[in-house]
């Protein structure tokens, strides 16, 4: 027989086994415990309930019968190693060949590795780091968008309170990211949006730039150059933890920014449970998706489902993850199989309707499989609740700058 007969009894084979089959079983590894774990649980609480609606559903609709899918999921501890070394446990010993992603850049680079090099296809809901799609992977699709865009997304917002006068010029910016790829495009964004141009280089003076090592049990050698820089906003990029863990410093400091950013963090539930309400006042993060974004059939949908299930608000965490699930359904649906690569052929030509800003899902082959929907950048109010300060088309508020920008402005 000849190899391209074989390969096509193969896919014969494969599509049978998939249309006989009582249930279909996609892999995945979740930080459940460890460093990751509070952001691990709610990605997993996202997974559990994509998978249960499909279900109640009747399953997914291959070969015109509905067949039962299940997840297998299994804690990687945070460990980057743990989740490639599981992964490979999952496709070798179990002959699972459709995997979602864990959470955490430094986990999903490992994790990915892995399913490239078995030719499993792996949608990943975390991670954002440009240099993830940069690799060649032909089997990678991500749904966040490149960190550079979230730093964009906040300094949009802070020049359109310059050029209102609400702010000075130059403007004195600080800039300290956590020292990954993750922080690395923070950083670059925020260089190539000030000195974009001309009029930009005079608006903006960069007088702070730092990188930090995560997990610290201290940042104030980083703190205390920040203090001494006098900056009038402090753009951060950090982990959920050492957000809370800086972010607390910063406050015992008694240090006041116009504007203050810690990239995709500042704005969960956890961090003000961790610092307290008043603490995190007019702390701004870009993300990727938000529970005020209702007018989003899609989104609306998410959270209602969600509220009901968990009887909670759901954040950006617990969407991507079920967003995942879903677009890897659809590409199930449309490949008539589970086939890896009739899969991967779906997944490369899918366009479905979606929560993410902008409610459309694709993954472009020009961007390595990596999505380009919009940022939205929120904000913590000083009565305690969140607004959406940008895009200008989703803003359920202004958004305001901290009490000490007359101290900076009249300096």
């Amino acid at each position: 027989m000849s190899p391209r007969c074989f390969a096509v009894l193969v896919s014969i084979l494969a599509a049978s086994a998939a249309s006989a089959a009582d249930k279909i079983v996609i892999g995945a590894t979740v930080p459940l415990t460890g460093q990751e774990a509070k952001s691990g649980k709610q990605f997993k609480d996202g997974y559990d309930l994509a998978f249960a609606l499909a279900n109640e559903a009747g399953g997914l609709r291959i070969g015109g019968r509905r067949i039962p899918v299940e997840l297998r999921a299994l804690d990687d501890g945070s460990s980057p190693e743990e989740s490639a070394k599981l992964t490979s446990q999952m496709i070798e010993k179990e002959g699972l060949h459709l995997m979602l992603g864990s959470f955490s850049t430094r986990i999903v680079e490992k994790q990915s590795e892995v399913t490239e090099q078995h030719r499993v296809p792996l949608v990943m809901g975390s991670g954002a780091a440009t240099a993830l799609f940069r690799r060649g992977f032909k089997y990678l699709y991500g749904l966040q968008a490149p960190v550079e865009q979230l730093a964009y997304a906040e300094l949009r917002w802070i020049d359109a309170q310059q050029k209102d006068g609400n702010l000075p010029k130059p403007l004195r910016v600080a800039v300290a990211v956590e020292d990954t790829s993750h922080g690395k495009d923070f950083r670059e964004g925020v260089m190539d949006f000030v000195g974009k141009t001309a009029s930009r280089k005079a608006d903006y003076q960069v007088v702070l730039d730092e990188k930090f090592a995560l997990d610290q049990k201290s940042y104030k050698q980083v703190l205390d150059k920040l203090e001494a820089a006098r900056a009038d906003v402090f753009l951060a990029d950090a982990h959920l933890t050492d957000f809370i863990t800086m972010h607390r410093e910063y406050r015992r400091m008694g240090m006041c920014h116009s504007v203050i950013t810690y990239g995709a963090r500042g704005t969960e539930k956890k961090g003000a449970d961790a610092l307290g309400a008043k603490a995190i006042e007019h702390v701004t993060s870009g993300v990727w998706w938000s529970p005020l974004l209702t007018s989003n059939a899609e989104s609306k949908k998410f959270i209602d489902a969600f509220q009901k299930r968990y009887g909670r608000a759901p954040e950006w965490y617990e969407a991507l993850s079920y967003e995942s699930a879903r677009v890897l359904f659809a590409a199930i649906e449309e490949a008539g199989n589970t086939d890896s690569e009739h899969v991967k052929h779906a997944l490369d030509h899918v366009e479905i309707p979606s929560l993410l800003p902008g409610g459309k899902l694709s993954f472009p082959s020009d961007t390595g499989h990596q999505t380009r929907a919009l940022y939205v950048v929120l904000q913590n109010a000083p009565d305690g609740s969140i607004s959406v300060i940008y895009p200008r088309d989703l803003v359920t508020h202004p958004g305001t700058l901290a009490h000490c920008q007359v101290e900076h402005a009249s300096r």
